[in-house]
């Protein structure tokens, strides 16, 4: 879900990124500071729609028949099937806290707003 709501968050601010400076800095530095103003609940309604549309396990299968497709266009690169691809680094304790955290910060969002009933 917290890719949902980050898409949901940078579709929401769509023109503030299209009016971002062409280079990365500028754009990191947009996405990174979200306003007070964000209407969270508009968002949040945005991602739980995105979700919907797009579920994960068929979102994954298309990953999966595009980097299939990809690999066999490509013979000449050795690229491990995904399946053997180790799904565990260093970096995942932080997702999941971060994961966490939004989560967290959207169902207490949810609460506060009324979207979400006690």
């Amino acid at each position: 879900m917290p890719i949902y709501v980050s898409a949901a968050l940078v579709a929401h601010r769509a023109r503030a990124v299209f009016q971002c400076e062409a280079d990365m800095p500028a754009l990191h530095h947009l996405l990174n500071n979200i306003p007070a103003d964000v209407n969270i609940g508009q968002v949040l309604l945005a991602a739980q729609r995105l979700n919907e549309e797009y579920p994960p396990g068929p979102v994954l299968q298309d990953v999966n028949r595009q980097y299939k497709r990809e690999c066999e266009e490509r013979p000449q690169v050795a690229i491990p099937p995904p399946e053997t691809i180790p799904r565990h680094s260093s970096i995942t304790p932080f997702l999941l806290v971060g994961g966490a955290l939004v989560a967290g910060a959207a169902w207490y969002a949810m609460r506060s707003t009324g979207l979400f009933p006690p």
